[in-house]
């Protein structure tokens, strides 16, 4: 369950972008409700690493953050089965071969995602955002 300020953001980073031209741009004519509410989301953690407090994070929500953070979009999957067929295609293919039961497949699916968002955190500061809409990474620039 997300948090009360949480949502209240989101809801703020909503109607924002609902005010903002963002389908002018080319390169976000395909964003969606879910994609909006994501970057919403992914802004909220991302200027908790930068210190901002919430007043700051409310206070600074505008149209031009808005369209940086959806811009801050770097790739989206529509689930967990999307990114490993993306990201480790041969490598799933090959497990096919072997077999494997649903339930071992479901484990090494979980532990594939796990690792693989897990290293774009840490390694490449990529904002995860993951929920039953999809998983959404983010690379933001603090500059807003």
């Amino acid at each position: 369950m997300q948090q009360p300020a949480l949502l209240e953001f989101i809801d703020e980073f909503t109607k924002t972008a609902a005010d903002t031209d963002y389908s002018a741009k080319p390169s976000l004519q395909g964003v969606s409700p879910f994609d909006i509410k994501a970057a919403a989301v992914a802004l909220w953690h991302e200027s908790a690493k930068w210190g901002w407090g919430r007043a700051t994070l409310f206070a600074s929500l505008n149209p031009s953050v808005v369209l940086h953070s959806l811009e801050a979009q770097v790739k989206r999957y529509d689930d967990d089965n999307e990114l490993v067929s993306t990201e480790f295609e041969e490598y799933w293919d090959t497990t096919d071969t072997f077999n494997f039961s649903t339930g071992l497949r479901g484990e090494m699916q979980e532990g594939i995602v796990r690792h693989f968002l897990k290293r774009k955190e840490e390694e490449e500061g990529l904002v995860v955002v993951s929920n039953q809409d999809g998983i959404w990474l983010f690379r933001f620039n603090e500059n807003l």
